[in-house]
């Protein structure tokens, strides 16, 4: 039995199962004490390679020590920081081993100056080939550049499975990905250290087929860990997508990426905030042309009321002549009064969006009717309320959509002579609708399209009353809208057919 073969099994397998317990710990301890070991371990490595200690298999199959045990080792360890934590702890690792690869070559250069230069040698008269066995330039750099070819390849190949063969097994990508590698590693380094290619044919199957057997020993152990214990870490990145290179240039494709979704998030930001700003300017502009409007409007119903005190200062004791001066007064104040009450609405209309809470159907349109039905009868008029049979919640700014709902009964209160006005809620689907239908003067057909224009005012109604400055409508389209609702208006000029419009509202 190979004594020595299985003894390097052992230490083989110790030592990986070692480190990868030393990483199970890295959340704890963080992953310098992994990286470091795995530093120390290309020391150790250039060490076995400089005295070329090697095990024998078979008569015909040696594994060198070095090959066998420590480059296989600091691969998985490379691997697995791949996989599990990201690319940048990889790259890390990779550059942190290649640096101390470079300073021990340099080392043992420098030593073996030392043996060369007079003045210089070893203890006891031994032969510096008893340290450096083939200190060749090119045998060290072939080792060199094989390695840090592995180094950077073994991420590499893996993402390169990962991303074209998204159905093979984790534990079945690592473990092809470690084999390929120590196979490339041979051959890479024989095409680079071989002085003929007799010599290139003679070495590397046997080096091939000995990275092999490390591969074969260790893929087991990296098949459990990655497969049942590393996806229990926290920061596990497992078979994650990103590019083929992404070992080489991604934490550059990432900060570019991250500076372009940066760039685009600010200009989103700054595009809300001018649309923000143009809309608080409309808003403004909006608001002071209409204040410039009512207040040029106010100056006849102020005049009249003027004139109207001046009269009343001339009349004497006449009381018939006073108490119609008084009459007129009252109507300008009550016109007066419909104005303020207007800029009231369109300020609170142009100020920022109102918070919205669930109301009862029920309960704001008994309140509409409480506040309205009290002028329509005293008019003559059948006021009539039908309530939903179901209770109904509807998110709303009880006081501008009241409003609205008011104004909707005021018009239909001022423009019927006879009959009926009707305020109904009930459930449509998954919306609520309030209705407010009259028997009055209806719209003629060609009028319903611009009912909803400020300042407009259709002939008939005008004819009817002076009351009313055409905003009206306006006002409650807006409100309905800012409650992500619709209204809809039917009408026919035909006697007691009036009009009916509907406001649709979405429930909570």
């Amino acid at each position: 039995m190979n004594f020595n073969f299985l003894l390097l099994i052992f230490e083989l397998l110790a030592l990986n199962s070692l480190l990868l317990a030393i990483h199970r710990l890295s959340p704890r301890y963080g992953i310098i004490s992994i990286v470091g070991i795995s530093a120390a371990l290309v020391g150790m490595m250039r060490f076995a390679s400089a005295i070329s200690v090697y095990v024998t298999v078979t008569p015909d199959l040696r594994i060198t020590y070095a090959s066998g045990l420590f480059i296989p080792t600091i691969l998985l360890v490379v691997l697995v920081l791949y996989v599990v934590e990201g690319i940048i702890p990889a790259r890390a690792a990779i550059v942190t081993i290649i640096g101390v690869d470079l300073l021990s070559f340099l080392v043992f250069l420098s030593l073996w100056l030392h043996t060369l230069i007079p003045g210089g040698g070893l203890r006891a008269d031994r032969e510096v080939t008893a340290l450096l066995v083939n200190p060749s330039l090119r045998t060290v750099l072939a080792s060199s550049v094989a390695f840090g070819i592995d180094l950077i390849g073994i991420g590499i190949l893996f993402q390169a499975l990962v991303n074209h063969l998204p159905r093979l097994p984790l534990w079945a990508k690592s473990g092809l990905t470690l084999t390929v590698i120590l196979a490339i590693n041979n051959v890479v380094f024989w095409a680079l250290a071989s002085e003929s290619v007799d010599e290139f044919v003679a070495f590397t199957p046997g080096s091939v087929l000995s990275s092999l057997i490390s591969a074969l020993l260790l893929t087991p152990v990296l098949a459990v860990y990655l497969g049942h214990i590393a996806p229990r870490l926290p920061h596990f990145r497992g078979l994650e997508r990103r590019p083929t290179f992404a070992l080489l240039f991604g934490s550059y494709g990432q900060i570019e990426r991250r500076l372009t979704r940066a760039e685009t998030a600010l200009r989103d930001l700054m595009a809300k905030y001018i649309a923000e700003v143009d809309d608080e300017r409309t808003r403004a502009n909006r608001l002071r042309d209409f204040i410039n409007e009512l207040v040029h409007d106010m100056r006849n119903p102020l005049a009249g009321i003027n004139l109207r005190i001046q009269i009343l200062g001339r009349t004497g004791d006449n009381p018939e002549q006073r108490q119609r001066q008084l009459e007129a007064v009252q109507l300008q104040l009550k016109h007066l009064s419909t104005m303020v009450d207007t800029v009231v609405d369109i300020v609170r209309l142009e100020q920022a969006p109102h918070s919205r809470e669930g109301a009862d159907l029920v309960e704001f349109l008994s309140e509409v009717f409480a506040a309205t039905h009290v002028n329509g009868e005293a008019k003559g008029l059948l006021m009539t309320l039908t309530l939903p049979e179901q209770a109904l919640t509807v998110p709303m700014d009880r006081v501008t959509l009241a409003r609205a709902v008011i104004n909707l009964m005021d018009n239909a209160i001022r423009y019927t002579e006879t009959g009926t006005v009707a305020l109904a809620g009930y459930r449509d689907g998954d919306c609520a609708a309030i209705t407010v239908a009259d028997t009055g003067i209806g719209i003629a057909p060609d009028e319903v399209a611009h009912i909803y224009k400020r300042h407009f005012r259709s002939p008939q109604a005008v004819r009817e009353t002076n009351e009313g400055l055409g905003l009206g409508l306006a006002i409650v389209k807006r409100v309905v809208e800012e409650h992500n609702g619709s209204i809809s208006v039917t009408s026919q000029k035909t006697p007691s057919s009036g009009t009916r419009f509907t406001i649709t509202l979405p429930c909570a």
